[in-house]
């Protein structure tokens, strides 16, 4: 019983894991994509370089 309690304990700290840098991921495409509706020309001076 106590060794599931273990694996347990590391699957929900594997999946805290996964949905923190999820949710890092969704932050950052967020901010992106507003970038880009802010600014599409620095996007495609960038693209040229």
């Amino acid at each position: 019983m106590k060794r599931r309690c273990g694996s347990f304990a590391r699957e929900y700290q594997s999946l805290l894991t996964h949905f923190n840098l999820w949710r890092e991921v969704m932050g950052s495409l967020e901010k992106m994509s507003r970038a880009t509706s802010l600014g599409s020309l620095s996007i495609e001076e960038s693209q040229l370089l």
